[in-house]
């Protein structure tokens, strides 16, 4: 099971806690996910997991990427097709998406290299 959702929330947490520590540039999320989110933060009896899951995470995500400067979603799901689920997640984080299969450590790399300097 995939607690995205308490993920994101302790990163919204650690986010505005170094904004009141610190005075950085910013901060860049830098996410490796299959983008599924099947485990919710609270359970409703009879709903399907995987939506509420969905659900709870569209509002985390509209906090979140207000708080940070540049987001990428490096999606780790397996396969020949892009994810529809890591997709919908960076439009949630209006990050930039980038199929982890297609791409090298190098080009890992050099990605978070030039997103850390347009925020410089």
């Amino acid at each position: 099971k995939t607690p995205l959702a308490s993920a994101l929330l302790s990163t919204l947490e650690l986010v505005k806690k170094n904004k009141m520590q610190s005075s950085s540039a910013g901060t860049v999320l830098i996410l490796f996910t299959d983008g599924k989110a099947n485990q919710p933060l609270h359970e409703i009896a009879g709903a399907d997991p995987s939506v509420t899951a969905l659900k709870e995470l569209k509002p985390i995500c509209n906090t979140l990427k207000d708080q940070l400067s540049a987001t990428i979603v490096f999606d780790t799901r397996a396969g020949r097709r892009e994810n529809p689920l890591g997709i919908e997640l960076a439009e949630m984080l209006s990050a930039s998406y980038i199929r982890l299969p297609k791409a090298t450590a190098h080009e890992v790399v050099d990605i978070i290299g030039n997103k850390a300097k347009i925020i410089r």
